[in-house]
């Protein structure tokens, strides 16, 4: 990375800390001053008591609710990177992946919740394919538009000189479409989230979702505050992840990316 972009980055993330701090201050002095309920709106400081208090219980069922986004994303990874692969191998597949990545525009894909549980019960299943469903559309989107992002003068040179369709995909395609690909992880990340806890919701006896559910029936807003908390690193987490991994395997796209925006300031008026 350009020695000139780490201060950037640190400078935006810097600006992002203090804001998030001074709204955790402002709230925090504004529940204290005006003596806000604690059963409708609890202060940070008594969110962070509750964490304390019932991290045993919380970390349990927040080891469920991450059991089934994992489980989901990988299943929907394994699902849909292959698919999008194949259609790019033969263009006639093509018109069949089309209607498929059409559903999410027309389909509710969250209303599958109840259906998926008459199904394959009230057990981890229903919700590891509830996460899968949610997140198989936008990793087969990305990589497919990653596919597809070839020129056809590139294509047209390829064919020239005698690339069969396999040395095209392998060496050509394949490297173009990865930083779609992670983009479309990515993408993906926060639908599994919230198909995890949507199916929790719906019917569960473990999870965050279900902690959720249950705190809101006693009325115990610290614990449903808590819960949130907890619930709102996982997707940052999750695409963390992605990240890291995108690190190791693209770092050519990591360095032009640096360099694009480099030369984007560059040309800025001072």
């Amino acid at each position: 990375m350009n020695s000139t972009r780490v201060p950037q980055i640190l400078g935006r993330r810097t600006r992002a800390l203090a804001l998030i701090i001074g709204a955790v201050v402002t709230w925090e002095l504004s529940g204290r001053l005006y003596q806000l309920r604690t059963d409708l709106l609890p202060t940070p400081s008594r969110i962070s008591l509750e964490i304390w208090k019932e991290w045993p219980q919380l970390s349990a069922h927040a080891r469920v609710t991450c059991g089934e986004i994992a489980g989901g994303f990988f299943l929907a990874a394994l699902l849909a990177i292959p698919l999008a692969f194949t259609a790019a191998m033969f263009p006639g597949l093509d018109r069949l992946v089309e209607p498929i990545l059409a559903c999410p525009r027309y389909l509710p894909l969250v209303a599958a919740a109840p259906v998926l549980l008459i199904w394959f019960g009230f057990g981890t299943l229903s919700k590891v394919l509830l996460v899968s469903l949610l997140s198989f559309f936008p990793i087969v989107s990305g990589t497919a538009e990653g596919l597809h992002s070839v020129p056809l003068e590139v294509q047209d040179l390829l064919h020239t000189m005698g690339a069969t369709r396999w040395q095209e995909f392998l060496k050509v395609r394949l490297p173009a479409c990865l930083p779609d690909l992670f983009k479309g992880l990515k993408a993906a990340a926060t639908p599994a989230v919230v198909g995890a806890i949507v199916g929790e919701l719906v019917a569960a006896d473990k999870g965050l979702g279900y902690l959720l559910l249950a705190a809101h029936n006693k009325l115990n807003s610290p614990l449903l505050f808590a819960a949130l908390v907890c619930l709102s690193f996982a997707a940052p987490l999750l695409i963390g992840a992605i990240r890291v991994v995108e690190r190791e395997v693209i770092p050519w796209y990591q360095v032009k990316q640096s360099c694009v925006s480099e030369a984007s300031q560059q040309k800025q008026p001072r």
